[in-house]
């Protein structure tokens, strides 16, 4: 669970070149892999999605990436993670905790997937252009909240 050392310099001016492609009013979600089985209980080696390796270093599932570039040029960069108890780390491992992810990727703004539903309703009401990878991952647990805000904003 490193970044195998990625400078978070350069991290920082992957997300800051791809922020600048992105008009005003633009929201990018960019989701982590999530566990892949082989049956009911033996997972494949995980491996992490290239866009979210690339722009984060990194290696953990089950996470989002949020870029948001408001009406204004104003940007934010926030991740989201799933909240892991002692118990889960008992049977899937040791997961990053919020400051080791601030600390690797250079993303200040962390917090677990519970104020996501919220937080990305705030977002979308600014946000006339939505890029995300969810068609990759369906069975990613962030993917539900998401899809629902999403189709909460095509209602308005």
């Amino acid at each position: 669970m490193t970044n195998n050392y990625v400078p978070v310099a350069l991290l920082h001016s992957r997300r800051e070149a791809l922020l600048k492609l992105l008009p005003n009013s633009s929201l990018c979600c960019i989701l982590s892999n999530t566990s892949q089985f082989r049956n009911d209980d033996v997972e494949y080696p995980f491996r992490q999605d290239s866009n979210f390796w690339y722009f984060t270093g990194l290696d953990q599932k089950d996470l989002l990436l949020l870029l948001y570039k408001s009406s204004t040029g104003v940007v934010e960069e926030k991740i989201y993670l799933m909240p892991h108890s002692a118990e889960q780390a008992m049977w899937v491992g040791e997961q990053m905790d919020v400051s080791r992810i601030q600390q690797l990727s250079g993303v200040h703004a962390c917090e677990e997937q519970s104020s996501l539903a919220k937080d990305i309703s705030a977002y979308l009401s600014d946000s006339k252009h939505i890029y995300a990878n969810l068609k990759l991952y369906p069975a990613h647990p962030i993917v539900a909240v998401l899809s629902t805000a999403f189709l909460d904003k095509e209602a308005l």
